[in-house]
């Protein structure tokens, strides 16, 4: 049996058990008060950062990817008008239907239409090339490029150097895999001798065709296809809309011109009033006031007509944004379709999106010019104003 002073001493210890262990307890709790004030932090923080990444990407593939796209695209237009220029426009095609040319095999290929143009372009070098045959030629360089294994320009140069020149240029096919048997190559060079080229491209056109025809259709029926048709099709919506705010700005940009050509003007006539009118001035004291009065009400119609046009022309902004937001919305609907396999589905989408939005940009930029009209205009009649005030005045003195 335990004496009283072994029992003293277990008591003793449980005490100092149990107050240990309320301490701990208190340290849980306040662990457990922070980790939860912690979770309510960041759940606060997890909607304003939804909304930044949303505003984010936003910026980045509605606007910036946009305006990338229409750059790539609009240098390539230009180099196809340079192209055409420099060579007299042999081709008897002008760059509209060049570009629609490009646009057709886009639709039929994994190939975007900007690289499809850039092709043609180099074709479009070689000055023996017709119009009857442009059309099969860029088609076959997408065929040959698939079936090879190469890039657009190799075969574009190399196809170009065969119509060019058919008879050096069947040797050089060979060269690449191409099989041109004794009969057809002796036919080629005869048909180049007696005036018949034409005919000489178009042989060598039928053989490529036997070889390689079709190549570049069947890679659309792939699912690696599929998905590069899609990326093809939103980069074709892109650069309707990086055009139509490239289009926007150059007009924002001359009406500001414009707005800076006519307060220089107004300078100018103003620097001839006051020379007219400042002698009289200083006997004219009493007409000082009505002046001062009419410059004054015309400072506060400017401000207030500027006020009301801004907030019309960013209003007006605002919508055109949302309504860009809108397009790439029903363009991610029309990705999902062709991803789980709504290929036509998915195309009756693009063709909808990308209709509504060239109209979308081009309301917008009709509106937005507009706006900007009408702020520059309500500037020139107030300088008018401004200067028919003086005027009087100066007749009044």
């Amino acid at each position: 049996m335990a004496t009283q002073q072994e029992l003293q001493l277990i008591i003793s210890a449980q005490n100092r058990a149990i107050g240990e262990l309320a301490k701990l307890n208190l340290d849980l709790k306040g662990v457990s008060n922070k980790a939860t004030e912690t979770n309510k932090s960041f759940g606060g923080l997890l909607p304003t950062m939804a909304m930044l990444s949303g505003a984010y990407l936003f910026i980045k593939k509605g606007i910036l990817d946009s305006l990338t796209a229409w750059d790539e695209q609009e240098k390539v237009l230009k180099q196809t008008e340079a192209v055409l220029k420099s060579t007299n426009f042999a081709i008897g095609m002008s760059a509209e239907e060049v570009g629609n040319l490009a646009s057709e095999l886009q639709n039929l290929t994994t190939f975007a239409d900007e690289d499809i143009q850039s092709a043609e372009n180099l074709l479009l070098t070689f000055t023996n090339i017709g119009k009857n045959i442009f059309p099969q030629a860029t088609q076959t360089v997408l065929d040959m490029s698939t079936a090879l294994g190469q890039d657009l320009k190799s075969s574009s140069i190399q196809l170009g150097k065969a119509l060019q020149d058919p008879i050096l240029g069947v040797t050089a096919l060979r060269r690449v895999g191409v099989n041109f048997n004794g009969t057809q190559t002796e036919v080629i060079k005869k048909l180049v001798e007696t005036g018949h080229a034409l005919d000489a491209q178009k042989m060598i056109l039928k053989e490529l065709s036997t070889e390689f025809g079709g190549s570049a259709k069947a890679q659309l029926e792939t699912f690696g296809g599929r998905v590069k048709w899609l990326k093809n099709q939103i980069g074709e919506l892109q650069e309707a809309i990086g055009q139509g705010i490239v289009e926007s700005l150059i007009s924002m940009t001359q009406g500001v011109k414009q707005g800076s050509d006519e307060f220089a003007t107004f300078v100018q006539n103003s620097k001839r009033q006051i020379a007219v009118w400042l002698p009289a001035f200083m006997i004219g004291l009493k007409t000082a006031g009505q002046m001062a009065y009419n410059v004054l009400k015309l400072i506060g119609t400017f401000i207030g007509d500027s006020i009301n046009g801004w907030i019309a022309y960013f209003e007006d902004f605002k919508y055109n944004i949302q309504n860009i937001g809108k397009q790439l919305s029903e363009l991610w609907g029309a990705m999902a379709k062709g991803m789980s396999g709504d290929f036509a589905g998915a195309w009756n989408d693009v063709k909808g999106v990308f209709s509504d939005g060239t109209q979308n940009v081009r309301n917008a930029q009709q509106t937005m010019q507009s706006d900007m009209s009408q702020i520059w205009d309500n500037f020139s009649t107030i300088l008018a104003n401004g200067a028919v005030e003086s005027e009087q005045a100066t007749a009044r003195m």
